[in-house]
């Protein structure tokens, strides 16, 4: 590595360092950082990974009394890339550093290329070491590199296609020529075979005792792996009927066929453990998976595996829940349809499109060369030296190289993938069609569906194909619409979790006429009605998009973008007043809303600063579906839309439903917290310690075992493995661990920290008003903060009532608790008391005995925004607008303990506090009327008050 290099990575090192120094300085707990110099920079994410994780190590060593004790590396879900780097690099971290790294959603590695983990890991249910997974049940999997025609096990595994040719297949070539031609003539014997099935013979030659071929299908997305799971199972069962004690397995499915290295992993590592699990007395005792030492992919997704498994023992588990993001867009158009979130309309579209589950299925009028998509489709005439196609040329040099270089090692693939050079994309697929011939619709969509699996494969969100076919290959029309839209309705009705949002099918402007003008308009009504019948019985989410009725193929196709409009007059005046005339009526016809210009925008703004780059992508989508142009400016929380106002107005109602969709979510996750704060649900690991749930899995699990104490609970955690809770016998199964589970009541009492005052009147097990004694210690205190900042009202206190609320008061704990952790401060010091609240006769007991409900409050005062509403001073609680007389002439006013932590100033409308400096994950506590000398303070969560004094006064 040249000098320059190593200088980049010292001064990558010393910027971490820097930041740790100066947010220590500033008496910071936490950090979170980017994953630096990734991006445009170019650092591979392997030094970025080392340098960042190195330089923490480093500043915990030599700060020990530092007050951060938490970094966070962020990484966008999207960027495999660096998710590697750093998850490699993880996996080299030695236990026990005070300093934590969470790269959630999911932390894998290994230690080198022939080495995963370090000694032995013990989960109860397996050990691991090295490379070998040790059973309960005595069974033994051990990755090896090697050859698996030279392995001596009793029973060697290969992979065929239904006419058990063993012409195709590394593997299978292999064994064959090793075996000799008898093994050849054993397999045709017994051919077809279907997929799933598994046929043996004799090894002929081979060391071993029989071989079992297996006819693995072609990788069609995640419905596919049980399938492989059950064949890995039959060969098991298959080789201990023989009384085998042995059986060597290759990596099944992991070439021609396309699955996933980590996917064949996981799913054959599971088969075997759940073959153990339930053959305790088989035969077998040792299992092989033998991966050639090449085969550099293939070894990483195994090796990925066994360290997962390494790292999810009980003390390890990751029981994080899957994350989900809605979007919650669409307006209600003409006829009826709603339309679709879908991303990125880059030209003009036609007036009739597909919607599959998530996925639009378009014609774009365009050129493919100026579009932008993932992926780019490029149809190659068979002959490789045809450069001059347009995608080629326009992408550059160096991917007419790569395209040569990839036809050399691959002559006979059917799809080669490259970059996309200087084009708007992130692949070129190019398609060989000489390998597909004859040009029937079955060949063109045996295409079609290989180039969405391989988006689907790289989790790519959009394709764009040119009409194939309909230029050499002589297509008729209807038939290439057939060839493309069928295949890809097809694929996205059996694939509903699709990556895909868009596929779109690109024609020339000049080409129109030629690949669509041959159909009458009836035809082409039929089609898209043709395509809805065929699939609405298996899809239930596909709809037939449209504007206006679907009469013909004016009605159906283009919208023009532009037009060119020429003025003919008798004089340049007239010439001049018409072109005036038409820039009055376009003025009207535009609209443009600003977000920040709106009522109601202060409520707003803390929910734009939360939109996620998705989110904003399928917005912008629907903005060019509409036509219009859509700014979104999280820095400084602001959308802008303009266009034409009918289609102005459409979008704002998708950025409103998607803004109130968010707010949705901060509610649904506060009453998730606050559920965890009553009712907590932990899993045990290793130790007897006692984890907690993620609060939406821990409110899912209370409200099913309120349904139903003995019923079950599944989900899939944000590393793909599924979770099963056993409510009635308090068990969780997961990747073959179980644990226990236990469910706590924090309303009553768990330690000494959550106990209840020793002022407090017994009996202590439900809620009680008080009545405190005139002229007593506690009322004197009650009385004179009360008098203090009542000024010259002349008010006289009645009676004083303390309030004993057992629950309430230990959920306001628990939060107080929470806030100061999260803080890094004291507990009393992120409250304020007394703060004092005015209500009236009929809701004082209410929020007393229940708690402060914002639904109670808004009818007195909402100027800083929708909460709860307390003051500093007894006086501003006193008016009679807040506290007024019952039909005694008394009135009410509640001494009150509020968690007010950090506060910002609060805006009419807002419905819950902000998120700190456009943070999209620590909200403020608090909102105040006056951020440096604040009287009035307002809190969002129902359990950041506790009312300790009813007050009756007069």
């Amino acid at each position: 590595m040249d000098s320059l290099c190593i200088y980049n990575q010292l001064l990558l090192k010393q910027i971490v360092i820097n930041c740790l120094n100066n947010a220590a300085s500033n008496g910071h707990v936490s950090i979170a950082f980017p994953a630096l110099g990734t991006g445009n920079l170019g650092y591979p994410p392997a030094i970025s990974a080392q340098c960042m994780i190195e330089a923490i190590m480093e500043y915990s060593k030599g700060n020990a009394k530092s007050s951060i004790t938490q970094v966070k590396v962020i990484v966008y879900h999207s960027d495999v890339n660096t998710k590697k780097g750093f998850e490699d690099e993880m996996a080299l971290l030695v236990a026990g550093n005070s300093v934590k790294m969470n790269l959630q959603p999911k932390v894998v590695g290994f230690d080198s290329a022939n080495h995963v983990g370090t000694g032995v890991k013990a989960t109860g249910k397996y050990t691991i070491t090295d490379k070998t997974i040790k059973l309960a049940s005595g069974i033994s999997i051990e990755l090896v590199y090697g050859d698996l025609v030279t392995s001596q096990e009793d029973t060697l595994v290969n992979s065929v296609g239904n006419d058990m040719n063993l012409s195709f297949g590394k593997v299978a070539v292999a064994l064959s020529s090793k075996a000799g031609p008898q093994l050849q003539a054993a397999c045709k014997s017994l051919a077809p075979i279907k997929a799933g099935d598994v046929k043996e013979t004799d090894g002929f030659k081979l060391a071993c005792k029989k071989v079992l071929h297996c006819h693995c299908p072609q990788w069609q997305g995640s419905q596919t792996a049980p399938l492989l799971k059950q064949i890995v199972m039959n060969c098991l069962n298959k080789a201990a009927s023989n009384g085998h004690v042995s059986i060597a397995f290759p990596a099944l499915g992991t070439g021609n066929l396309g699955y996933p290295p980590a996917i064949s992993a996981q799913c054959m590592i599971e088969a075997i453990m759940e073959y153990s699990k339930g053959n305790t007395k088989s035969s077998i005792t040792q299992v092989k998976v033998i991966v050639h030492h090449s085969d550099v992919n293939t070894k990483k997704g195994f090796e990925d595996e066994i360290t997962r498994l390494s790292n999810t023992k009980p003390g390890k588990m990751n029981l994080q829940p899957k994350a989900i993001e809605p979007f919650s867009g669409g307006y209600e158009a003409s006829g009826g349809y709603e339309t679709l979130a879908t991303k990125g309309l880059r030209k003009g579209a036609l007036k009739g499109w597909l919607a599959v589950h998530n996925t639009n299925v378009r014609i774009v009028k365009g050129d493919i060369t100026d579009y932008r998509a993932d992926a780019l489709v490029n149809s190659i005439d068979g002959v490789l030296s045809i450069t001059g196609q347009a995608l080629i040329r326009k992408a550059g040099e160096p991917i007419k190289r790569e395209l040569e270089i990839l036809s050399t090692k691959q002559p006979s693939g059917v799809l080669w993938v490259s970059g996309a050079g200087t084009l708007s994309a992130k692949f070129i697929f190019h398609i060989n069609s000489d390998f597909v011939k004859p040009m029937t619709s079955e060949s063109w969509s045996k295409i079609i569906r290989t180039c969405l699996e391989e988006c689907d494969r790289r989790e790519l969100q959009s394709i764009a194909f040119p009409a194939l076919g309909s230029g050499s290959h002589r297509q008729s029309p209807i038939d290439t619409n057939s060839c493309l839209l069928y295949p890809a309705v097809e694929y996205l009705s059996s694939n509903p979790k699709s990556s895909l949002l868009n596929i779109d099918i690109i024609t020339l402007p000049g080409k129109i006429k030629e690949i669509f003008g041959s159909m009458p308009k009836f035809e082409i009504k039929a089609l898209f009605q043709r395509l809805t019948t065929k699939f609405s019985n298996r899809c239930s989410k596909l709809q037939l998009f449209r504007t206006g009725a679907v009469a013909g193929a004016s009605e159906v196709f283009i919208k023009e973008e532009t037009c060119k409009l020429s003025i003919y007059a008798n004089s340049p005046q007239d010439i001049q007043s018409c072109k005036q005339d038409l820039d009055t009526k376009l003025d009207k016809a535009m609209a443009t809303i600003i977000w920040k210009d709106k009522p109601g925008y202060a409520a707003d703004r803390e929910f734009i600063v939360q939109l996620t780059q998705n989110q904003i992508s399928r917005m912008k989508s629907e903005a060019d579906m509409l036509g219009v142009n859509l700014t979104v400016d999280k820095a400084t929380a602001n959308i802008k839309i303009h266009g034409r106002q009918t289609e102005v107005f459409k979008m704002a109602e998708v950025v409103s439903t998607q803004l109130i969709n968010i707010e949705k979510g901060v509610l649904e996750k506060k009453e998730k917290e606050l559920m965890a704060l009553v009712r907590q649900w932990q899993y045990e690991e290793d130790g007897g310690h006692w984890a907690k749930f993620d609060p939406s899995i821990n409110k899912a699990l209370e409200d099913k075992y309120q349904e139903n104490a003995n019923d079950f609970y599944s989900y899939e955690t944000s590393d793909g493995a599924k979770v099963q809770v056993d409510i009635g016998a308090m068990k969780l199964q997961c990747s073959g661990t179980e644990m226990n589970v236990r469910r706590l009541d924090l309303s009553k009492p768990q330690t000494t920290e959550l106990s209840l005052p020793s002022a407090w009147t017994k009996p202590l097990d439900g809620y009680r008003e008080v009545m405190i004694g005139a002229g007593t210690p506690e009322y004197k205190t009650v009385q004179t903060a009360f008098m203090s900042t009542l000024g010259a009202g002349g008010n006289s206190i009645k009676e004083i009532k303390r309030v004993q609320n057992p629950t309430l008061y230990k959920q306001y704990l628990l939060l107080r608790k929470e806030v100061a952790k999260r803080l890094g401060r004291q507990e009393d010091q992120v409250e304020t008391t007394p703060l004092w609240h005015g209500t009236d006769v009929d809701t004082v007991s209410k929020i007393t005995a229940g708690k402060f409900d914002r639904g109670y409050i808004g009818k007195n005062a909402a100027a800083f925004g929708n909460g709860t509403y307390f003051a500093k001073n007894s006086s501003y609680s006193t008016q009679s607008r807040f506290s007024p007389p019952d039909a005694r002439g008394y009135r009410y006013i509640i001494q009150t303990r509020v968690i007010t932590g950090d506060w910002t100033k609060g805006a009419k409308g807002m419905k819950a506090a902000p998120y700190k400096n456009n943070s999209t994950t620590e909200q403020y506590d608090s909102v105040v009327e006056d951020i440096q000398n604040p009287t009035i303070f307002v809190v969002f969560h129902d359990a950041a008050a506790y009312p300790e004094y009813i007050i009756k006064f007069i």
